[in-house]
């Protein structure tokens, strides 16, 4: 028996070989005593003053199952480790007759042991919370690696595969709690399992390789065990590799869960010396055709030569083919292969029936008991043969009896194959004739390539005509389509008219321009016949026209004028016709042109409004706009305008005019010297003082223009007396009450003139349908929702009155109360309003 000092280092649960412990003070007086069985076993107790005694049980546990070493090589090499380590640190070694008692290095308490037996959960403590807390070197805490929850599962990913010798792998590992949520801050060990002359089922030696590449977050303590810490995900990652064939059998084991059906997992590697080239991942192929699929299977330990070729291929490796998207319908020749001396094997895909669509080919490399090993995917895509045909001429447009060369390129739009079979046929339309060929007949185009045929027509009548190709193959039945449209043209006889000015007064004189042209290039045009007409209202006065034109040359111009006055308004016209011998031959119609002068009578209007209303108090003011619109049909000039101001009122302001007097002694305000262009308008506005009492004072305006047209506007304004009389409305209980609540409204009438009395005073008070009305004054009427109280026959300058009602709110909303007062000296009613916010009544 011997006695192993702990390192500074506090566990609640010691996870190399299951024995749980706690220590509250480190150091020599905590240790762990272990005892060997002669079946390579050993039992661990806890032991010393500081042990939880709670805790103090023993199990049994397989020493052998992680290294892979017998119990002596273990002990000789803990014991030569502690003397080295001492010897480094000048302390002294001492040893027992029965045991050497090393120090166990700072960096690992224990070794990682798997429980063989599982620790009874009744002696352990609480398995959920493990934490380790490694201290500083002052003795304080330095880390604390915390779990999320009880871990319960473990899983390995993948469970089984290939990989070829010479490259790495990356396993996950996975550790939930019992309702499978992720545990973060598991543990987790991982032994590369290693096996000396062992053989699988069928009697072969099994070769146990690989190393431990890299883990993350994690520890790495040699090439065949490493600790992880799973993340907030539960999963931790490590990465394998092997420079040799084999298998690698791992083996994660999770301290943390106390099932021991469920804390290990295990996963094998198997690498192979192996290297697959899959074919292209993609490939496009025209429907119908077929593909073949080549895989190359070599040795991964072998270079590649010099052009990337594998140097060492794999002969007789069976490879599986399976089509695995079989939409639209595909076969294949074959569904298992062999390799053959390359290393290769090949199998064609072809369609059942020739359609566009896509087809998935699994492509698999598989072992002795026909399981897949490495895998290739591969899809193809089918394309429909695609026939494309262009056509142009080598010109738009051309003169009867000349040539016009027509280009055909018919063309395989298609790059994934060949089409067959091409038929090309020109239709030629009517306008021209040819002794070319126009039919072409079994053509082949390779993918992507063109074919250019050419024809050479003569024009022999004139008009728009398309000439149309059609072609058709065997993959494309089509059929495809391509046109090209040409104008034949004869002598091409145009005219064109123009006036100047384009608007005239009525009596003024205008000129008619009118351009005859040949457009044609290369063709005269003969016996021109010119007619100019007038319309009615419009005189000649001089003109150079002729009435034929024996031969206009090619692109040949000729221009004559006609002048002429204007003895009616309105729009005048000047039409022309102009006809040629070749014009009917080639249907062309006859060339016309009109223009058109118009002739102008000037006018305006005069209006004026108020934003004021008609009806002003003594007192008051009133704005008045004159608006002046030119609705002739010429400009107009010194347009003047002039306002003269009734007796009753005087003058405020005005935006521009000019204050004066006319010979009946009335004061006039004077706008003058601005130009009205036809359709525009010009507004003046003047504010005038109400003096005294009128029923109707007319305002006079008037416009007169350089061109004579004139106009007036009047604005009849009443003048009434001042008004006094004012009005307002209040209420009791605020802006806010509840349904069934009562509330006051009072309305206060005042005469605020300072002299003259308000007579026939009616007030009244007038409220919405959120209130019920309750009382009211003496002598006071109900009609609806309104109160009317008795008439006031007289109130006197500053004397005021008010009337009160009591009302009920019936429904929540916005109420309102509103006071109306009328009085004989004015002609309109006065009102004032009180809004009240009603809330729904309490419940």
């Amino acid at each position: 028996m011997g006695t192993l000092p702990l390192r500074r280092t506090l566990n609640y649960k010691l996870d190399r070989n299951g024995c749980f412990f706690r220590l509250t003070q480190l150091g020599a007086t905590g240790t762990i005593t272990c005892a060997v069985s002669q079946l390579a076993r050993h039992e661990c107790t806890s032991v010393g003053s500081q042990v939880d005694p709670k805790l103090q049980y023993k199990r049994n546990y397989d020493m052998k199952v992680f290294t892979g070493r017998s119990l002596p090589w273990i002990l000789g090499s803990v014991a030569l480790l502690a003397i080295v380590g001492a010897v480094l640190a000048g302390a002294m070694l001492s040893t027992s007759s029965s045991q050497a008692t090393a120090a166990i290095p700072q960096d690992n308490l224990t070794e990682s042991l798997p429980i063989t037996h599982p620790v009874d959960a009744s002696l352990a403590p609480a398995a959920p919370e493990f934490a380790t807390v490694i201290q500083d070197e002052g003795g304080e805490p330095a880390v604390s690696q915390q779990q999320s929850r009880t871990p319960a599962n473990i899983r390995i990913e993948p469970e089984e595969d290939w990989n070829p010798v010479k490259t790495q792998h990356t396993f996950t590992v996975t550790v939930t709690d019992a309702g499978n949520a992720p545990v973060a801050g598991a543990d987790v060990e991982l032994i590369l399992n290693r096996f000396s002359g062992a053989v699988d089922a069928e009697g072969n030696t099994i070769f146990s390789v690989g190393d431990i590449v890299s883990i993350d977050d994690g520890e790495k303590v040699d090439n065949t065990f490493g600790t992880v810490t799973t993340n907030a995900s539960g999963q931790a990652t490590f990465t394998i590799t092997s420079t040799r064939e084999g298998d690698t059998d791992v083996t994660a084991y999770a301290p943390g869960i106390l099932d021991a059906d469920k804390h290990k997992v295990f996963a094998v590697k198997h690498w192979i010396d192996m290297n697959v080239d899959c074919p292209p991942a993609t490939a496009t192929n025209q429907a119908g055709t077929t593909h073949d699929m080549t895989i190359t299977v070599s040795r991964a330990s072998a270079s590649r030569d010099v052009d990337g070729n594998p140097a060492a291929p794999l002969e007789g490796q069976v490879v599986a083919w399976r089509i695995t998207d079989n939409d639209p319908a595909a076969t294949l020749t074959r569904m298992e292969t062999t390799t053959d001396s390359r290393g290769q094997a090949t199998a064609t895909l072809e369609q059942v029936t020739p359609a566009p669509g896509d087809n998935e080919v699994t492509i698999s490399v598989v072992d002795a008991d026909n399981r897949p090993m490495f895998n290739c995917t591969i899809v193809k895509q089918w394309v429909a043969g695609q026939l494309g045909i262009t056509k142009t001429a080598s010109t738009d447009t051309v003169n009867i009896g000349e040539e016009v060369t027509f280009t055909i390129l018919v063309q395989n739009l298609n790059e994934a194959g060949s089409l067959t079979g091409v038929d090309v046929e020109d239709i030629l339309p009517g306008g021209f004739e040819t002794s070319d060929q126009l039919v072409w007949e079994g053509l082949t185009l390779a993918a992507g390539a063109t074919e250019t045929l050419t024809i050479t027509a003569r024009a022999i009548d004139t008009g728009t005509y398309t000439n149309t190709v059609e072609a058709i193959s065997i993959e494309d039945p089509g059929p495809a389509s391509g046109s090209a449209t040409v104008t034949v043209v004869a002598p091409d006889v145009t005219v064109s008219k123009s006036v100047a000015p384009e608007r005239i007064l009525v009596g003024e004189q205008a000129t008619f321009t009118i351009t005859v042209t040949n457009n044609n290039q290369t063709a005269a045009a003969n016996n021109v016949q010119i007619t100019d007409v007038l319309d009615p209202g419009l005189v000649i006065l001089s003109s150079d026209l002729v009435s034929t034109i024996a031969q206009l040359p090619a692109l040949g111009t000729q221009v004559f004028t006609v002048t002429v006055r204007a003895d009616e308004e309105g729009f005048l016209g000047n039409d022309v016709t102009v006809d040629w011998t070749e014009r009917l031959p080639s249907g062309l119609p006859e060339a016309s042109a009109r223009a058109v002068v118009e002739a102008l009578t000037p006018d305006i209007s005069l209006t004026k409004t108020t934003r004021d209303g008609s009806l002003l108090y003594t007192g008051e003011s009133g704005t008045y706009t004159i608006t002046a619109e030119n609705n002739g049909q010429a400009d107009l000039t010194n347009v003047r305008i002039i306002d003269t101001i009734p007796g009753n009122m005087s003058y405020v302001s005005s935006d521009g005019g000019t204050t004066g007097t006319d010979a009946n002694g009335n004061t006039t305000v004077t706008w003058s010297a601005f130009a009205l262009p036809v359709g525009a308008v010009e507004e003046r506005t003047i504010t005038l003082h109400a003096d005294t009492v009128c029923d109707s004072c007319p305002n006079m305006a008037s416009v007169t223009t350089a061109e004579g047209p004139e106009d007036t506007a009047e604005q009849d304004i009443q003048i009434l007396p001042a008004t006094g009389g004012n009005i307002r409305i209040s209420e009791n209980t605020g802006a806010l009450m509840r349904v069934g609540e009562t509330v006051e409204f009072t309305a206060t009438v005042e005469n605020e003139n300072d002299i003259t009395p308000m007579t026939e005073v009616d007030v009244s008070i007038e409220v919405s349908d959120h209130f019920s009305i309750i009382t009211t004054p003496d002598g006071a009427s109900i009609i609806g929702n309104t109160v009317a109280f008795t008439q006031i026959p007289s109130l006197a300058p500053g004397e005021s009155r008010q009337f009160t009602i009591t009302v009920e709110a019936v429904s929540d909303g916005s109420g309102t109360g509103t006071a109306h007062l009328e009085y004989a000296e004015f002609g309109q009613s006065l009102s004032h309003d009180a809004g009240i916010n009603i809330l729904p009544s309490r419940q």
